[in-house]
């Protein structure tokens, strides 16, 4: 069975809710008799490993709710705040097939992008 890690924000549409986007929740999506099936893993990333604290990475901050930022998730993405959706779309297409551990990638890398992709998802209306 192949399995696809995706990380996803979501907007709980709340007026009164000032801490939307909630998440991160992270699933696992695989298929089955031909039929997509989505697996929940919580709000840690599946095979999470523990940072270095000599080392801290910034990058780590995108997968708590407190510490995300749309600041963060264009950084990750390495593009300028306020990119078109049009644009930001392409470059993530670009580096999860540049970073997708099927491809060779690191995990770990491809699991911030798909983060920062949801989240400005999330935070833009996307």
């Amino acid at each position: 069975m192949h399995e696809t890690l995706r990380c996803e924000w979501i907007k709980c549409g709340k007026p009164s809710c000032g801490s939307c986007p909630h998440g991160p929740y992270w699933y696992g999506y695989f298929r089955i008799d031909g039929k997509l099936r989505k697996k929940y893993y919580g709000k840690n990333p599946p095979g999470k490993v523990k940072a270095d604290p000599d080392k801290p990475d910034e990058r780590e901050k995108i997968f708590a709710r407190a510490t995300a930022s749309a600041a963060l998730a264009w950084q990750i993405l390495g593009l300028p705040e306020g990119t078109s959706q049009k644009q930001a779309k392409l470059k993530f297409r670009e580096l999860s097939f540049e970073n997708h551990p099927d491809r060779g990638g690191e995990e770990r890398t491809y699991k911030y992008i798909t983060c920062a992709w949801s989240y400005l998802c999330s935070v833009y209306g996307w």
